[in-house]
C-alpha cells in the first residue's frame, strides 16, 4: 500500500510541476552514465557502482535561471567478502526516481549550476554464500541528492552526494543532452 500511495503522490506532484512550469520554457532530455562510490556505514565491502539514467529538464515559466527535473536511473554496486572457508558475494541495485531543481547563475542550460533532487530509491540486495545459496531483499527509501555541475553544449556533467539513510554514495554523471 505504501508503494501505491507513494506512486500516486509522485504522479500528482509531477503533474502539478508540469502544469505550472511550462510556457515557452526551454526543455532538454539527457541520457547519462553513472559512477557511484559508496560511503559511510556498510561501504567497507562494496565496490564502485556503475549504471545509467534518463533525465528530463525544463526551465520554470518566467525564469531564465531555474529549472526543474525528473530523473530515473539504475546503479549496481557489487560486493565480495572472503571469510575462512566461504566466499560471500553479492550486489546492491538502486533504482532512484527523483524530482529536483537546478539553478544556473548564467541562465538556463548555460555553464555552472547547483541544485538538488529528492524522491524514492528502490533498493534490492542479493547475497550468495558458497555452500549455502542466495538470499535477497528489497525496500524503498527516501533519498536526497544535493549536486553541482556544468552544462556544456550537448553534454552535462553532474557531481552529487546521494543520501539514502544507510546506503549513501558519492556519484558522478556524464550525460549527452538532446
Amino acid at each position: 500500500m505504501l508503494k501505491l500511495s507513494s506512486a500516486v503522490l509522485f504522479v500528482i506532484g509531477l503533474s502539478f510541476i508540469y502544469n505550472h512550469s511550462f510556457g515557452q520554457a526551454m526543455r532538454k532530455g539527457s541520457l547519462g552514465l553513472e559512477v557511484g562510490f559508496p560511503t559511510g556505514k556498510g561501504s567497507e565491502n562494496a565496490s564502485t557502482g556503475f549504471g545509467g539514467s534518463f533525465r528530463y529538464e525544463s526551465a520554470f515559466k518566467n525564469s531564465d535561471k531555474a529549472s526543474w527535473l525528473f530523473s530515473v536511473g539504475y546503479i549496481s554496486f557489487p560486493a565480495n567478502v572472503n571469510l575462512p572457508g566461504y566466499n560471500v558475494s553479492g550486489s546492491t541495485s538502486i533504482i532512484p526516481v527523483t524530482l529536483g531543481v537546478k539553478y544556473y547563475p548564467n541562465g538556463s542550460f548555460n555553464g555552472f549550476y547547483f541544485g538538488g533532487e529528492m524522491g524514492l530509491a528502490a533498493i534490492t540486495a542479493k547475497v550468495t554464500v558458497s555452500g549455502f545459496g542466495s538470499v535477497s531483499a528489497s525496500e524503498n527509501k527516501f533519498m536526497f541528492a544535493p549536486n553541482v555541475g556544468y552544462h556544456f553544449s550537448g553534454f552535462d556533467l553532474t557531481i552529487r552526494y546521494n543520501a539514502i539513510s544507510d546506503g549513501n554514495f558519492f556519484g558522478i554523471r556524464g550525460a549527452f543532452t538532446f
